[in-house]
């Protein structure tokens, strides 16, 4: 017993011993179509006439392999070493075969000399299972028939070659056999014109596909090329202006022209200078009221602990002062407007006054002085947003220290960071007043 797994089916036994055809069929029974494919994609090498393997059918898949196999002795071995692998080993003592493989194994062996084989029959015919000596039975029986007709043909031949005396022509015969091999030449033909036409189907596929992918790379070709000619418009046009532009600048022939040209050059750049200013202005207040969405909003329990705390704080503020403490808040712009409700609604809950003003970019100066007079008379805390100018936020800080009053400078982004500061802020003038009794 040798350790190599059937090897009676061997490269070279495939070569000496079985038919291309019947190499084909035990191809297409031992593997499947997925495998096939794979198996001649990995060859390198393609059908003639460019047909694709998927559009093969499975015999005419099969039968490529077999004959790329036949002419390559690498590849040929890699194959009968895969079949040896996916056949039942009966010469392996103990070894119990499934139906799925007695039946493979059957079928194998009907294509294969009967010779080489019989290690394996005598095997089989002395199999536990009753159906797999039937089996073999029938193989066997089917193998002498073959070799029966094989011998009946042999002899016919050999008598044919033995010269009988010359029989008087059948005129009828003659006939029958004359319509026997038209019709046998016509259904030849008709064959081989039915390959031809498959093949002239499957050419005629292929160039409909060729036409169809060469049609998609032209209108991506003139779509591109109407896209370079319109950016060549677009910049003959602008170089057009600018030379016309130019030169008229360069005819003016009074310095009063000249002068009149630059002014109105200088106002569209003043004018387009404003413009970028405001777009950037309104890209920074995007962005900051984008940036309030990354901030981590408290938990619901801790935020109303928190506010409940302050708000019994400030109950006693009011009832040793009088009143309730007040905070103003001096920042931002339209479009923090649509925060105000939450402003109102955390001073209702937590007990305080307060008011939230806008920034003003052109009369701060104005504001100043009623500031001041609210500082000394009105509130106990200042929150200034960074939406100020510099100036005002330094004088309003100024303002409030005159007056002993906190304040708190806030970054705002989102009213998030407006809550933490207020809060912040009044813990701190709640501080105050119970450290001074």
């Amino acid at each position: 017993m040798t350790e190599e797994r059937h090897p009676f089916f061997t490269d070279s036994f495939v070569l000496e011993s079985v038919k291309r055809e019947d190499f084909a069929w035990i191809l297409l029974e031992v593997f499947r179509r997925e495998e096939l494919e794979e198996i001649a994609k990995k060859t390198g090498v393609r059908p003639y006439g460019g047909i694709q393997f998927h559009k093969m059918s499975d015999w005419e898949l099969a039968d490529y392999v077999s004959d790329l196999a036949y002419d390559d002795a690498k590849l040929l071995k890699g194959l009968a070493r895969r079949v040896r692998e996916r056949l039942p080993d009966p010469l392996l003592g103990g070894r119990r075969l499934s139906g799925p493989q007695i039946d493979l194994l059957i079928e194998l062996l009907r294509h294969l000399p009967y010779e080489t084989t019989l290690p394996l029959v005598v095997r089989l015919l002395g199999d536990e299972d009753p159906k797999v000596r039937a089996r073999t039975v029938d193989l066997i029986q089917g193998s002498c028939d073959l070799e029966e007709e094989a011998a009946k043909a042999r002899a016919t031949e050999e008598k044919a070659a033995v010269p009988e005396p010359a029989a008087a022509p059948d005129p009828v015969a003659e006939a029958k056999a004359l319509a026997q091999a038209e019709r046998e030449r016509a259904e030849a033909l008709a064959r081989e014109r039915q390959l031809h036409l498959e093949e002239a189907e499957r050419s005629r596929r292929a160039l409909d596909e060729a036409r169809r992918r060469l049609g998609e790379a032209n209108e991506r070709i003139r779509a591109l090329e109407e896209d370079v000619r319109r950016e060549s418009d677009a910049r003959r046009e602008a170089d057009r202006r600018a030379a016309e532009h130019k030169r008229v600048k360069e005819e003016a022939l009074a310095p009063s022209e000249r002068e009149a040209a630059l002014r109105t050059d200088l106002d569209a750049a003043r004018r387009q200078g404003e413009v970028l200013g405001e777009k950037l202005e309104w890209l920074e207040e995007q962005l900051a009221l984008a940036q309030q969405e990354e901030e981590e909003a408290p938990s619901k329990p801790a935020e109303t602990a928190e506010e409940e705390a302050l708000a019994g704080r400030v109950a006693a503020f009011a009832a040793r002062r009088g009143r309730r403490p007040s905070v103003l808040v001096i920042g931002g712009a339209r479009k923090q407007y649509s925060h105000k409700p939450k402003f109102d609604a955390l001073k209702a809950r937590v007990g305080i006054e307060g008011e939230w003003e806008w920034a003003d970019y052109d009369g701060w100066h104005r504001r100043m002085q009623r500031l001041r007079h609210e500082m000394d008379r009105r509130h106990d805390g200042l929150v200034i947003l960074h939406w100020n100018r510099t100036t005002f936020t330094e004088k309003a800080r100024e303002a409030a220290e005159r007056a002993d009053r906190l304040h708190r400078t806030v970054q705002y982004r989102g009213f998030l960071s407006l809550r933490r500061g207020l809060l912040d802020l009044l813990k701190q003038i709640l501080d105050r007043e119970e450290a001074r009794g």
